[in-house]
């Protein structure tokens, strides 16, 4: 029973009931609670067009020095898709998940290795929606002469 007293001290008196009524709980990170609450609890909460359009993508950067790994996820209601003439949609889905070299300019920051540094990019769909939603990108723009 949670008896009341300072913020803090409810907190852990609730910290303590959940670890009582859910062991499973207790021992759980931040980050795990936090993929547990985005994968039971809040799916109730989201509205049809989420239900409907809503995915994940994955985006994996490695150093090429010391091959640290790093890795985010996004949730996504479309997908930019860069598309070239007399090419399939299905080709440019298979484009949009391969490795790309960050190098030049666009080296990535390697929190292990503290510099920047070449690496390779990797976007990839982890959770499809129920519908694909494309934007179509039939613009480049070069980064050097800004056209």
């Amino acid at each position: 029973q949670i008896t009341g007293g300072s913020s803090k001290e409810i907190e852990s008196q609730a910290e303590a009931r959940v670890a009582l009524e859910f062991p499973a709980y207790a021992n759980m990170t931040k980050e795990e609670m936090d993929q547990v609450m985005a994968e039971r609890v809040l799916p109730q909460f989201k509205t049809w067009v989420q239900l409907m359009f809503e995915g994940e993508t994955v985006t994996i950067i490695k150093c090429q020095k010391c091959e640290r790994t790093s890795s985010r996820m996004e949730t996504f209601m479309d997908l930019s898709i860069d598309i070239e003439q007399n090419i399939s949609l299905r080709y440019c889905l298979k484009k949009f998940s391969t490795k790309e070299l960050l190098n030049l300019s666009e080296k990535f920051f390697c929190e292990s290795c503290l510099s920047k540094q070449v690496a390779t990019r990797q976007m990839m769909i982890k959770k499809k929606p129920r519908l694909l939603l494309t934007h179509l990108k039939r613009f480049k723009m070069n980064m050097q002469t800004l056209q």
